[in-house]
C-alpha cells in the first residue's frame, strides 16, 4: 500500500492510496477542503481499479483507471524523478498552460518531420493566450495585431 498526496495552489489536498486487494490494483481517494474557519472537511472519496500502470524510463508513474471518472484524464501520472533545470526552464517557457485535452504537444514525441501530428484546431487559442497573457478574441473574423 502506498499513499501519494497531493497540495493544490486553493489549499485542497488530495490523498491517493494504492493497495492491492481482491486480486486487483485498486485506487481510494480522498479530497479534503476547507469550511470557513479554517475546518477541514472531506469533500470527495473514490474507489476504483487500475487498468494499467507503469513506471518509465524518464521518470513517470502513469496509471490508468477501468472505469473513466468523470473530468478526468484518460491517464494520471505524477513525476517521481527530478528533471534538470535546463528542463524546467523549457517546460516553464513552452508547454506550461497548455490543455493535455486540447493539444497533443506535451503528449507527443514529435518535430519537423511528422508536427501535423500535434496541430489541433484549438491550439492557436492556447499559444495566444500564453504569449500575449490576453484571450483570443477574433475581430470581425481576423487575427488581432
Amino acid at each position: 500500500m502506498v499513499t501519494i498526496f497531493q497540495v493544490n495552489p486553493d489549499g485542497f489536498i488530495g490523498a491517493v492510496t494504492f493497495l492491492y486487494r481482491k486480486n486487483e490494483l485498486q485506487t481510494y481517494y480522498v479530497g479534503i477542503g476547507w469550511q470557513q474557519g479554517g475546518i477541514p472537511e472531506i469533500r470527495s472519496t473514490l474507489e476504483n481499479s487500475i487498468a494499467e500502470i507503469k513506471l518509465t524510463e524518464k521518470g513517470y508513474f502513469i496509471y490508468s483507471y477501468e472505469i473513466l471518472i468523470p473530468h478526468s484524464s484518460l491517464c494520471q501520472y505524477w513525476r517521481t524523478s527530478p528533471i534538470s533545470d535546463k528542463c524546467r526552464e523549457l517546460i516553464q517557457k513552452y508547454i506550461t498552460g497548455l490543455s493535455y485535452v486540447n493539444c497533443n504537444m506535451p503528449v507527443t514525441n514529435w518535430d519537423s518531420s511528422n508536427v501535423e501530428d500535434i496541430l489541433m484546431h484549438c491550439m492557436f487559442e492556447e499559444i495566444y493566450r500564453i504569449c500575449t497573457g490576453v484571450i483570443f478574441r477574433t475581430k470581425n473574423r481576423t487575427v488581432p495585431w
